[in-house]
């Protein structure tokens, strides 16, 4: 599913009941998600182009939890954690995100290809 998409003109919170609400009979231990991000370096000196993306994966909570973050943040649930992200906050988030995978793997790429 397209996250940004998804039910357009609508506030988060509307997109999250109408999740919760179509998946309020699926076990716990099917209610995978993922966040990707996708991130691109491009330098027009040496035309150097490549993109990579991070990834976690989780679980859709039960019901909205937490203040924290934005989007979809409190229903998800990452691997390895109880807690939404809403509800872990922003330091444990940027730790351990889609995006810090991705744009770890684009300074370590662009450190490589540098010049």
């Amino acid at each position: 599913m397209y996250s940004a998409r998804f039910m357009e003109n609508r506030t988060y919170k509307e997109k999250m009941k109408h999740i919760l609400k179509k998946m309020e009979n699926v076990p716990f231990e099917k209610r995978n998600a993922r966040f990707v991000c996708a991130a691109t370096y491009y330098n027009p000196k040496n035309n150097l182009l490549f993109s990579v993306e991070g990834e976690i994966r989780g679980k859709i909570a039960y019901s909205i939890l937490g203040k924290s973050g934005f989007g979809y943040d409190p229903i998800f649930i990452p691997e390895g954690e109880t807690l939404t992200f809403g509800q872990l906050g922003q330091e444990v988030k940027n730790r351990i995100s889609h995006r810090k995978r991705a744009f770890q793997k684009l300074f370590l790429y662009c450190s490589i290809f540098r010049n």
